[in-house]
């Protein structure tokens, strides 16, 4: 009889608690419902802050006590007088105490329905409230046919009602029994939003909900959906919970059948604007059963009911939401269906905003920065998409358009958007600067020339003229990276290295290149100073590897060569070494936004250390690997000597574009060799082929070596006499959050030192 403990998050469902509504004890209704029947048993059916229900069996067959709370008290005050009025459409009611909320109904004798019936179903369902309706509706000025006591909601001041639920700080609604404000489902945050963005359109909801009132009154259901009806028979369809029912405009219940009101808008209105055309096929058939019900039982024409009905919709959806002020209730699952329920109905009513900007004359431009400014910039996007492609001539849309696709960071799109502005209205010079860097960005440099240089003819600015120069120098890079002899690198600007964030355009050709030769040179990204200290410390700290024989806890990778395992202490603990924004920038592209640090480790090379041989740090992933090519990259070793790296000192040699062949098929590429000064680092892919040079100097060469991987990999192959990395406890606790996650994994199992068992 009462399905509501089956819905989540498209029912009725629950509200908050600061106060709590009075819903009668269980006894005293049992009691109650007693003096009427002979009860045999009874078991409950729901208990819900809007209604406990019970069903009784008893010597002639089952009926149902439902009581509900003193805000619903009004409503059902005229249940009884419905259900005597249609007894084919309500179930009877058997005996009710309006005072204390209680009914007790007798039971339908037919089969409730599945929350989504079929097609023709919900039709026949609809098509049954109509006749209800049209029964229902003022006959004349001075004789009506609705029942005594049914709510009557002014659909203007819903609005207003509406604003008040969503301001915390505010007085409550004027609904009678109100209890609670929106944050006791949403938070703070997202109240004040809706609010805001709400407030911002008003002016349109207003002139429709005005409109409501242009159809006749009659009854409205309150909560119509299938799970509230049931079949009795073949055709024969009843409608219970009627404790909620008010009197309005016909279709003040259609946005819980449709799942919103704003399909109703599209379906009446001047045609589709978001929602897929086939999606609207079979509510178009539903609605126009409904429609013409109402046109054929004479409650109105169709020229009226095509008009207003959407607006009755519209009042009715407000009515729904501003309801669940009245039914606070502390259950956390109930509260999370009631936050569910409510953001949808609210993105619908945003739905219906942009729906009335688009075709009740809105402003549209400014209802887009408003969406940006307020975080909802896919909203700003599809309103301007649309406004756009009905007014394919307005230069100032594309150009915001623009803006916001390239906000959320959606570029080709953008492109296309600034095109096509430039079309309509060529001498634009900041359209022609936002075209610019975005090629820019998308590595297209000859179309990011062009684009900037016409900026700059048309109006000079210092910015884009500064673009149009790097443009000239990341083209000068890629173009140098594909000659042979030379190892591919970028420098870059003061600006980047001061915030430590790469430009995009300097991070797009970082990619670009390291992705197609697995070696990238970058220059002077950390500061030689703490470079110069980790030198220091590494020879005091480390002075025990500085002689060349066996050590137990330091891999021998050459002669006179060894991986020594770095403390992650002072000053190896500088975010700004491990941590630098300008490598992982780069390194959350090539390895994923999870990379972690995988190890920390120093490659030292004794004075008199031979040439290594050729090699790749790791084998294939998978055994019978021959076709490398297609494989991403899933380690990346950052190299950061801290001497100055010269023939004379010994460098790494690199076979770039090595890391998409097999070591054999990698064999007689050319070396490249990167020679760098204390700042630089160079980037390695895993599956280079590499050597270390010899050491020629008088002095060891240590380079810290800083591997970041994807989060499943794990070297098991050069790590069999050392940890990978060493950090402890309370240095780890001292980092800053954002650099914590590239070590976390260093907690999986046990402790973060994790040295392998020698057996």
């Amino acid at each position: 009889m009462d399905n509501r403990a089956a819905r989540t998050a498209d029912s009725d469902c629950t509200n908050s608690a600061r106060h709590e509504t009075i819903l009668i004890d269980s006894d005293q209704a049992i009691d109650w419902a007693s003096r009427f029947l002979s009860v045999d048993s009874i078991e409950p059916v729901s208990d819900t802050p809007w209604a406990r229900t019970w069903r009784i069996r008893h010597v002639h067959g089952c009926a149902y006590l439902k009581a509900v709370p003193s805000a619903l008290l009004n409503a059902t005050r005229s249940v009884p007088a419905l259900a005597t009025r249609f007894p084919e459409v309500i179930p009877a009611v058997l005996a009710s105490e309006p005072e204390r909320g209680l009914l007790l109904l007798a039971d339908h004798g037919g089969k409730d329905l599945q929350r989504k019936p079929e097609e023709s179903v919900r039709s026949q369902l609809l098509k049954t409230y109509a006749r209800l309706q049209a029964e229902c509706t003022i006959a004349s000025s001075t004789e009506s046919n609705l029942p005594d006591g049914l709510p009557t909601p002014d659909p203007v001041a819903l609005l207003d009602e509406l604003l008040r639920f969503l301001t915390p700080s505010g007085p409550l609604p004027t609904l009678a029994g109100a209890l609670v404000h929106a944050d006791h489902f949403l938070s703070g945050s997202q109240c004040r939003t809706y609010a805001a963005l709400i407030t911002h359109r008003a002016h349109l909801l207003r002139s429709r909900l005005k409109n409501a009132n242009r159809l006749p009154l009659t009854v409205n259901h309150g909560d119509l959906r299938a799970s509230n009806a049931a079949r009795v028979g073949t055709r024969k369809y009843m409608l219970y919970d009627w404790d909620e029912a008010m009197a309005g405009p016909a279709g003040m219940s259609l946005h819980a059948l449709f799942s919103g009101c704003s399909v109703l808008f599209e379906i009446l209105g001047k045609g589709v604007l978001f929602s897929n055309p086939d999606a609207l096929r079979q509510p178009r058939r539903e609605l126009s059963v409904y429609l013409e019900t109402l046109e054929k039982e004479n409650y109105a024409d169709m020229q009226a009911l095509s008009t207003y009905l959407a607006d009755g919709a519209l009042a009715g959806m407000l009515h729904y939401v501003v309801g669940f002020c009245r039914f606070p209730d502390q259950d956390r699952k109930r509260r999370r269906a009631v936050r569910k329920n409510l953001t949808s109905r609210l993105s619908d009513l945003l739905d219906v905003c942009d729906y009335l900007c688009l075709n009740d004359g809105g402003d549209t431009l400014s209802a887009a920065e408003n969406y940006v400014q307020l975080g909802r910039a896919w909203r700003a996007e599809r309103l301007l998409a649309e406004h756009c492609r009905q007014h394919p001539s307005d230069a100032q849309a594309f150009t915001q358009l623009g803006h916001v696709r390239l906000l959320r960071a959606r570029d080709a799109r953008a492109i296309d958007a600034f095109r096509h502005s430039l079309e309509i209205a060529p001498e634009n010079p900041p359209v022609c600067a936002a075209l610019g860097g975005l090629y820019a960005k998308a590595g297209d440099y000859r179309r990011a020339r062009r684009y900037l240089r016409r900026s700059c003819r048309q109006q000079p600015n210092e910015e884009t003229e500064r673009l149009l120069e790097r443009v000239h120098e990341l083209d000068d890079a890629r173009r140098s990276a594909a000659l042979t002899g030379v190892v591919p690198s970028v420098r870059f600007t003061a600006d980047e290295l001061a915030s430590g964030v790469p430009a995009p355009e300097t991070l797009y050709l970082c990619d670009a290149l390291f992705r197609r030769y697995g070696v990238l040179h970058m220059k002077q990204v950390f500061d030689v100073d703490l470079l110069a200290n980790c030198h220091d410390t590494f020879l005091q700290r480390y002075r025990a590897y500085l002689s060349d024989r066996r050590h137990k806890d330091a891999l021998r990778i050459g002669d006179k060569r060894f991986q020594i395992t770095i403390d992650i202490a002072p000053p190896y603990d500088s975010p700004a070494l491990f941590g630098n924004e300008l490598v992982l920038a780069l390194m959350r592209r090539v390895v994923g936004k999870s990379c972690i640090l995988g190890c920390f480790t120093s490659a030292m090379s004794l004075p008199g250390s031979e040439d290594q041989r050729l090699h790749k740090d790791h084998k294939a992933l998978f055994d019978g690997e021959s076709d490398v090519s297609a494989i991403p990259s899933f380690a990346v070793t950052v190299m950061v000597p801290l001497v100055d790296v010269n023939e004379h000192v010994g460098t790494t040699l690199v076979k770039k574009g090595s890391h998409r062949l097999t070591s054999a098929q990698s064999a007689d590429l050319p070396y490249q060799t990167p020679l760098t000064e204390i700042g630089d680092c160079y980037l390695m892919d895993y599956r280079l082929s590499h050597r270390g040079q010899a050491n020629r100097s008088n002095q060891p060469r240590p380079i810290l070596s800083m591997v970041y991987s994807r989060p499943w990999f794990r070297d098991y192959i050069n790590f069999s006499k050392q940890p990978p990395l060493r950090i402890d406890a309370e240095t780890f606790a001292q980092l800053p959050d954002a650099v914590k996650p590239l070590l976390d994994w260093t907690n999986e199992p046990g402790p973060r030192a994790v040295v392998p068992d020698p057996s």
